[in-house]
């Protein structure tokens, strides 16, 4: 364990690698404890779920393909509890530092792998998003993360929390590293063929309850990022603040009964094993009521079809990576849940539609990070990896001239 940046539930004394040569070939990657590493425990963030784990005895298919192109594996890092919380925050193992805001909280539930990153001690880690816990640490770590498509890459061997939700998430210290990433995880089904962007869209109806200072940075980071990809920027309300509210109702809803489903059991005979806030999170759950199978469904392909169509041919939306800048460590509990509620609101549109969102570190409130968002449509994975590419070497050429 590095009690510097104390990212790691399990740091390995030696690198799990196969002698073997591929995109990956030498890079170290960090994993979230939710997903199995073969001859170790999964953890899931809690003391008394590692204690009756049992061994894993194989590893995950997202470690398989990670090893089979190279990589080497260094160890499992820190994950809220049962992955269920968006601060990165645990009584268990403690809290990663933030690097970048080292008084604040580094977001969650993929903290670890956020903070491994950011401090510098791997250059790619693996997480899990299920209502943002990819996007939210990244946005507050002023990193690179990416929530994948779900259904591109396999969950076998991943502690699910809600399935119709629950996708891989990848941090990277530098853009190029995510496109090997992005080639090591989708194997055949890579698409290296992108649809060509000319236009962003600022989601304009998504920004009325963030703070103006919040605003203003993103605005700024909005007209940098089109400068940078030679694109115009454009605005739009997508869906007005009453179906924001609708969708983020009805994504909480799915999202913590399908929590309550995949642990309910455990949790009902371990109420003292858990922290105050997840404890609280489960016994919400354990009252929700799944949406209407059929509902549901066409709910989410009619969200995608809208979001398809805002895109269009060739544009992409943008939206804050979160609500604010990394809250205080020490923050009261009223203030922790009005940023989560309103970093709800941007989140789960990706998350109820199962789309892919990039976060990319571009902006700054008060010398703090703020992610910048962008949206895809159906499997717009690689053309996220892309224009994250671009932006990267574009924003280098701008600097050196």
């Amino acid at each position: 364990m590095n009690k510097e940046s104390n990212a790691f539930a399990m740091r390995l004394t030696k690198p799990i690698a196969r002698s073997c040569e591929g995109l990956l070939s030498g890079i170290e990657v960090a994993i979230k404890d939710v997903i199995d590493l073969k001859g170790f425990k999964t953890g899931a963030g809690n003391l008394t779920w590692f204690n009756e784990a049992k061994v894993a005895s194989r590893n995950a298919e997202v470690i398989e393909k990670l090893l089979s192109q190279g990589a080497r594996i260094v160890g499992k890092t820190i994950t809220d509890e049962l992955a269920f919380s968006l601060s990165g925050t645990n009584v268990h193992f403690g809290t990663p530092n933030n690097p970048k805001a080292k008084d604040r909280i580094p977001g969650g539930s993929s903290s670890g792998s956020a903070s491994a990153v950011a401090s510098g001690l791997v250059s790619v880690a693996i997480g899990t998003d299920t209502a943002g816990s990819t996007r939210v640490p990244a946005s507050y770590c002023g990193i690179v993360g990416l929530r994948l498509s779900c259904n591109r890459v396999s969950m076998k061997g991943v502690v699910p929390l809600a399935p119709s939700f629950d996708t891989i998430g990848i941090f990277v210290s530098s853009a190029p590293l995510l496109s090997l990433v992005l080639h090591s995880l989708l194997e055949d089904s890579f698409n290296s063929e992108t649809r060509e962007i000319n236009r962003l869209i600022i989601a304009k109806d998504f920004l009325l309850e963030l703070d103006s200072v919040v605003v203003e940075a993103f605005y700024a980071s909005a007209k940098k990022l089109a400068w940078l990809l030679g694109v115009s920027l454009e605005e739009d309300e997508l869906f007005g603040m009453v179906a924001i509210e609708k969708i983020t109702k009805d994504f909480r809803q799915q999202q913590m009964a399908e929590a309550w489903i995949s642990h309910g059991n455990w949790v009902s005979k371990h109420w003292k094993s858990l922290g105050p806030g997840i404890a609280d999170r489960f016994k919400a759950a354990s009252k929700m009521i799944p949406l209407d199978e059929s509902t549901f469904e066409t709910s989410r392909n009619q969200l995608r079809q809208q979001v398809a169509s805002f895109n269009g041919k060739d544009g992409l939306i943008l939206l804050p990576g979160a609500s604010s800048v990394a809250p205080l460590k020490n923050c009261s509990t009223t203030v922790k849940e009005s940023i989560r509620i309103k970093t709800f609101r941007l989140t789960a549109l990706a998350s109820f539609t199962g789309l892919p969102q990039i976060v990319l570190p571009l902006a700054e409130v008060n010398s703090l990070p703020l992610g910048i968002g962008i949206l895809g449509s159906v499997n717009d994975d690689e053309l996220l990896g892309t224009i994250s590419q671009l932006v990267y070497t574009r924003s280098a050429f701008s600097s050196d001239s």
